[in-house]
């Protein structure tokens, strides 16, 4: 059982992104979709990620990479805005994962569309980096503890 969410909202996960994920309840906000995707994504749920995402740009079958090897850690919302009038939204977020002692970080400008009364993720600009992780550093999840002690 998962206790706090994974989209770092500090709220439980039964109180935040699994009611959304469980499909008990729609996002309000294109935010808090992206919120639901990312914990989905850390959850491996590809059945969300898919049933969320505007047929017109989703893809047959979402690449997922080894069991294990990678782990999504943090998420970061840098912005979001959203345009009932439009019907769109915009979320800029950056997102961490752990793999083999190396870090690799994403961040992206994601677009949203409300149709028929849901938010659905239709693309994003994405832009990626990877560095390696020195074990005396604080670790990327952000518990506050050393890389060595906590996410290795």
């Amino acid at each position: 059982m998962i206790n706090a969410c994974p989209c770092g909202s500090k709220r439980n996960y039964t109180h935040c992104c699994g009611p959304l994920i469980e499909g008990i309840e729609h996002a309000d906000t294109p935010e808090q979709l992206m919120r639901s995707r990312y914990t989905a994504y850390t959850l491996g749920d590809e059945k969300y990620i898919q049933s969320t995402w505007h047929p017109k740009t989703r893809p047959i079958a979402i690449e997922h990479s080894t069991p294990n090897l990678d782990r999504w850690v943090r998420l970061e919302v840098i912005e979001s805005q959203t345009s009932l009038e439009r019907m769109e939204g915009f979320v800029r977020f950056k997102a961490t994962s752990i793999s083999a002692n190396q870090l690799f970080i994403l961040t992206e400008n994601s677009r949203f569309i409300r149709q028929l009364g849901r938010w659905l993720y239709v693309d994003g600009d994405c832009q990626s980096y990877q560095a390696k992780i020195s074990r005396n550093e604080p670790c990327p999840c952000g518990s506050g503890q050393k890389f060595k002690r906590c996410c290795t």
